[in-house]
């Protein structure tokens, strides 16, 4: 299996399923993990992850970042197998809340009525399968270093070349950073997947997996 290394962005304090899921991956996995970039930040996560793909590219020579948020948890063989899917940018499925629902981190992009691009979770999925998506989040994501490289040429944003959250037109709204950089990625004309058979965690009121 090729390097890795990985990058969390945390406030502090990480929980304790987080720092399990990190030792298992670094210790059990098969992928050999290069270095662990932690960066401490404050709300504005973008800047963090921003941060985090600068010092990957200026000092690390692995051909994979994994990025990962400190309120999941994943399986030891997580980046072994992404890696093994074979595609330039790929997270796990992942899930969140909405109004006591949980949804996966699955999104097509629509338009609505009135022309606005608007994104669409998925209801529906095949299992243990790769699946091609317009976004996804960034809290267990698989990145070649290709990637950060096309998108922040094509982004021509050097303030933030490949997180920053972006408005969606609706008014008082923005998108995520996570979702403006698979748009991003798709500018580049680079897909993203998800594997929908490496299932995380995902700590809320309750551990959502």
């Amino acid at each position: 299996m090729p390097d890795a290394v990985i990058g969390y962005v945390h406030a502090g304090t990480v929980r304790a399923e987080f720092c399990a899921s990190l030792l298992a991956v670094c210790m059990e996995g098969r992928t050999r993990v290069r270095t662990v970039i932690a960066l401490e930040s404050g709300p504005n996560i973008s800047t963090g992850r921003n941060l985090i793909c600068r010092e990957f590219l200026d000092r690390n020579l692995a051909p994979w970042l994994f990025m990962c948020d400190t309120d999941m948890s994943f399986p030891a063989d997580t980046i072994d197998r992404l890696i093994a899917a074979g595609k330039p940018v790929i997270g796990g499925l992942c899930w969140s809340l909405s109004q006591g629902e949980r949804y996966p981190t699955m999104y097509e992009l629509t338009e609505d009525e009135g022309g606005r691009l608007a994104f669409r979770r998925y209801a529906a999925w095949t299992k243990n399968d790769v699946i091609k998506v317009s976004a996804t989040g960034a809290a267990c994501l698989l990145i070649h270093r290709d990637v950060l490289l096309a998108v922040e040429k094509t982004s021509g944003d050097p303030a933030a070349p490949w997180f920053v959250e972006s408005a969606v037109g609706a008014p008082l709204s923005l998108m995520g950073e996570d979702m403006t950089f698979c748009l991003r990625c798709a500018a580049a004309g680079i897909p993203v997947h998800v594997h929908t058979g490496v299932k995380v965690g995902h700590m809320k009121t309750q551990m959502l997996i």
